[in-house]
């Protein structure tokens, strides 16, 4: 009998694999060839060679058991050859040829490892131990090279000709990409993962007849609301299915019927490469209705009403044109893509996009309008987060409409996304802000709930912004990573050195709810679970009810015998019960927010996690970084604050609320308090302060500094140097992950040997790649000289299209029609590769040239690179990924991803920063012991310290 987590959907703790990132003499695609042909018919490979199973720990990210078997990254694989693993009796597996019957239509493959015994490994480590992964190898042939796209479905990752793929792990649709196959044999080696023998995935190979392609499938689409115009972005991922570089694209949205409705102007997309742009739409009402009536007969509304949109959409046609680079005479041109706008009715459900400031790309949220939404007053909010594998607007209609309250589900970026960690966090608070600056919504009235990831996504987002919500409901939530989904079987938990597994866990401490749990002390927070629930058993709603009981909470905890994961009551009302349910619902018509407290108190470990600010107290600096740091500061009457800490080095207080004077008129000058009187950890201050404490300013407040054990307070402009002292970027900006939460391009070096730069544009690719597969997201891909073009245009003060000072260069400014366009810098390469890193010689702690790596003193590192003391040359051949200063502007942080060879660059690329629970410190020094073991194979980690 199989153990019942045996067919549970929990793909998104799988590990992230990373096959062959290693140089290879079969990479087949050539120079660059504009007109190359598609492939003609669909191609699906019948014959494959399978070895495994292979164990494989959760979110053990870019370990690669088949690297043990393919010395110095050898291509093709050895089919003789073994591999180790315990899952099996003996200990070795072979290549195998897969049976014919395992092998279904549209290139589906099943596996199933037979004579192994589940129920034990289920017995002996829980059902992480039945995560393991298989591998597939198989060639074949064309008569001619040609462009085609490689349709793959759960599976991890593939190798094609040398070339690394990401793949899609989750079983959503199909995850489609460019391909150039070479003429004659091909080779092809992918990887899918699973628990026991619930393995499967799908490859085959489609015609791509356009060399500049439009996925329709993976579109950004807004609805229109009867009666309202339409002002959105509509975003569709573009590809240049060639070798060569395009030149500038042109997107045009067309209505039949009416016209041209909106256009977007590319700089270019790179080889094999995407983006997702926005294309501004516009569309008004009265023009399209005439349209409406054509497009499908009325149909009689329930309520007697004639011509309502009741399942109507609008076509809209999206053109793209190109000229390769390559080839100025190659006009390129894609097949239009024919997309559909719902028409929804004013009280439905219905989709709302807009353009990210994370990365400028366009997403939406769903939309749920009060049951009458035309009544005067404000409103509260019910924010609902949705779990794995589900639509936002799914979500949304779960619901019944609410006379008191307007209803939001975020998207997390994607449907499984960043278990609303990370940029999923920031998704669910930009689209809150949004709600709260459009719609009339009572900000003292916002509630948070969700279900089974979006209830770990309410505990995971409430812990961290408690200070946001009047109250919150997690429902089927799950607590954290390290309970839900043990990580004991990662390779560095079971080989590595415990003082660098703990270092790992120190990188996630912001990700531990339980941790964090008495933020929310101050808030009704009502807890939902199924007796019955075997995906999210109802041990994580009992023990974290209990947990923020024991803090002083004010929690209810409601299980329903008997109920599963998804479920409903008999009442026959619309919504279903499990998420609107009606003792919640009453609890969150009620509730209100207090804006102002007279006393502030929360736990805080990484203030990367989207700032350290709560109300009126804000954390600018911790003593020891990514450990716990706690503050507690009460108004003890006017113009009196008592706070105590734990370490935390810096802070700010910010009481507008309790200023003397009231509030001024807009432009009249506010005469601000005189005197403070601080008491801080027992230290008495008075504060001669005329700071404009009660206007809104970014640097405004009281702003104290940990100096020894003395407190001191110092003018709001004067903290950013002591910050700027061991660390690139003011603020808090530890991990690899902070260097994407804002708008980057990735940069590779073309300035080296043409492995230099293949290597750095595969590292681009498969980075932009993940990015647009997890977060939805968009990226530009850009070479050194193509920044050092651009930066070289004008005077040096403009310093390229990035907007470093107030005298850009308009030509530059207005970067693909944006203002004030400034991206972080992602460079890929070393320093003879990208010209760019070569400006960091006297700024960086840590240099990657050709062949060595050179360490400066400045940083906090635990590995074997501590033998060197802090500072010196390591010869040999290593990748690195760093926070490292812009060699723009030394005042903020750019990232590095980069190698002392070309084989050593492209190994970078298995540290995927893309996914929740990575873990990735400022600083990581690796060679091929990595790919084999994981956080045990590091040579060294480190963070940037403060002196």
């Amino acid at each position: 009998m199989m153990p019942r987590y045996r067919n549970i959907s929990i793909i998104y703790i799988l590990p992230i694999l990373f096959i062959g990132l290693s140089m290879s003499q079969d990479a087949g695609a050539g120079a660059p060839e504009a007109a190359l042909p598609s492939l003609a018919d669909t191609l699906e490979i019948g014959r494959w060679h399978l070895i495994g199973p292979v164990p494989m720990g959760p979110r053990d990210g870019g370990v690669e058991p088949l690297d043990a078997m393919r010395p110095n990254g050898a291509w093709p694989p050895d089919l003789t050859a073994r591999l180790a693993t315990w899952l099996v009796p003996g200990g070795w597996v072979s290549w195998e040829a897969l049976p014919d019957s395992a092998i279904g239509e549209r290139g589906r493959i099943s596996i199933e490892w037979p004579d192994l015994n589940w129920t034990d490994r289920m017995d002996e480590w829980g059902f992480p131990g039945l995560l393991n992964a298989g591998y597939l190898y198989a060639q074949f042939t064309v008569p001619a090279a040609c462009r085609a796209l490689a349709n793959v479905q759960h599976t991890s990752s593939f190798r094609l000709n040398g070339d690394w793929f990401p793949g899609a792990p989750y079983a959503l649709a199909p995850y489609r990409v460019p391909v150039i196959l070479k003429a004659g044999v091909n080779r092809i080696l992918l990887c899918t993962t699973g628990y026991g023998t619930n393995l499967w995935g799908t490859f085959h190979l489609a015609p791509l007849p356009e060399a500049l392609w439009l996925d329709g499938s993976d579109a950004v689409i807004p609805d229109i609301v009867a009666g309202l115009d339409l002002d959105a972005p509509i975003g569709i991922p573009v590809w240049n299915a060639t070798s060569g570089e395009s030149g500038p694209i042109r997107l045009e949205a067309v209505v039949p019927g009416l016209g041209p409705v909106g256009s977007r102007s590319l700089q270019g997309v790179a080889p094999l490469s995407l983006r997702k742009p926005d294309i501004p739409i516009k569309i008004s009402w009265i023009s399209i209705a005439p349209l409406l009536k054509q497009l499908k007969p009325s149909t009689e509304d329930p309520d007697g009403e004639e011509d309502q949109p009741q399942d109507r959409s609008l076509p809209i046609i999206i053109t793209a044109k190109s000229i390769l680079k390559v080839s100025d005479s190659s006009h390129l041109a894609a097949v239009p893509e024919t997309l559909s706008i719902p028409i929804r009715k004013p009280n439905e459900a219905r989709r709302v996009s807009f353009i990210s400031k994370l990365d400028l790309s366009p997403q939406f949220f769903a939309l749920l309008p009060p049951s009458n939404p035309h009544a005067a007053e404000s409103r509260a909010l019910i924010f609902s987060v949705h779990g794995a594998s589900v639509d936002a607007l799914n979500q949304a209609q779960a619901y019944k409409a609410k006379e008191w309250a307007y209803l939001i589900a975020p998207t997390n970026r994607r449907p499984y996304g960043f278990d609303w960690q990370d940029w999923g966090r920031r998704d669910a608070l930009e689209v809150l802000d949004i709600a709260l600056n459009t719609l009339p919504i009572d900000p003292d009235r916002v509630c948070l709930t969700g279900h089974s990831m979006g209830g770990h996504g309410t505990w995971a987002i409430g812990v961290h912004h408690f200070d946001r919500f009047a109250a919150m409901a997690p429902s089927a939530g799950w607590s954290h990573f390290d309970l839900y989904v043990p990580m004991t079987l990662r390779r560095g938990a079971l080989v590595g050195d415990p003082v660098m597994e703990g270092f790992w866990h120190r990188m996630r401490i912001g990700d531990k709810v339980p941790l964090h749990i008495g933020n929310v002390k101050g808030l009704p927070v009502f807890v939902l679970h199924g007796g019955s629930d075997d995906n999210v058993p109802p041990t994580h709603g009992r023990f974290l009810s209990a947990e923020l009981q024991a803090k002083g909470g004010e929690v209810k905890y409601v299980e329903v015998p008997g109920k599963g994961h998804w479920w409903d009551d008999d009442s026959g009302e619309p919504g279903a019960a499990c998420v609107d349910h009606p003792e919640m619902m009453a609890i969150f018509q009620e509730a209100r927010r207090n804006p102002w407290p007279t006393e502030v108190e929360y736990i805080l470990c990484d203030p990367t996690v989207d700032g350290g600010t709560r109300s009126w107290v804000e954390v600018l600096e911790q003593v020891e970084p990514l450990r716990e740091s706690w503050v507690r500061a009460r108004m003890a009457g006017w113009g009196r604050l008592e706070v105590e800490t734990r370490n935390i080095a810096a802070l700010a207080l910010r009481p507008e609320k309790w200023v003397e004077d009231p509030l001024p008129q807009q432009g009249t000058p506010q005469r601000p308090r005189s005197k403070w009187h601080i008491v801080i950890n027992d230290q008495e201050l008075e504060v001669n302060s005329s700071l404009p404490l009660i206007l809104v300013q970014k640097d405004s407040g009281l702003f104290f500094q940990k100096n020894k054990i003395q407190w001191e307070a110092v003018p709001p402009d004067s903290h950013g140097g002591r910050f700027l002292r061991n660390r690139p970027e003011p603020g808090h900006v530890h991990g690899l992950k902070s260097g994407f939460m804002s708008p980057f391009v990735f940069v590779y070096g073309a300035s080296g040997t043409a492995e230099e730069k293949d290597a750095g544009l595969q590292v681009a690719r498969i980075l932009a790649r993940q990015w647009a597969y997890r977060g939805n997201g968009d990226a530009p891909i850009l070479s050194d000289r193509e920044i050092e073009g651009l930066r070289l245009s004008t005077d040096e003060a403009a310093r390229g299209f990035f907007k470093r000072t107030g005298q850009v260069d308009n030509r530059l400014k207005h970067f693909e029609g944006r203002n004030d366009y400034s991206p972080r810098l992602i460079l890929i390469g070393n320093e003879e590769s990208n010209t760019l890193l070569r400006d960091l010689a006297d700024e960086s702690i840590l240099r990657v040239r050709r062949n060595a790596v050179e360490i400066r003193q400045g940083a906090e590192w635990i590995g074997p690179v501590t033998e060197m003391r802090g500072a010196g040359l390591l010869s040999g051949d290593f990748s690195v990924t760093a926070l490292i200063p812009d060699p723009m502007d030394p005042a903020r942080v750019a990232c590095l991803w980069g190698g002392t060879s070309a084989r050593a660059i492209l190994r970078s690329a298995s540290v995927n920063p893309f996914y929740a629970g990575a873990g990735w410190p400022d600083f990581l020094l690796f060679n091929d012991s990595f790919q084999e073991n994981g956080w045990a194979g590091f040579y060294g980690a480190g963070l940037w310290i403060n002196k």
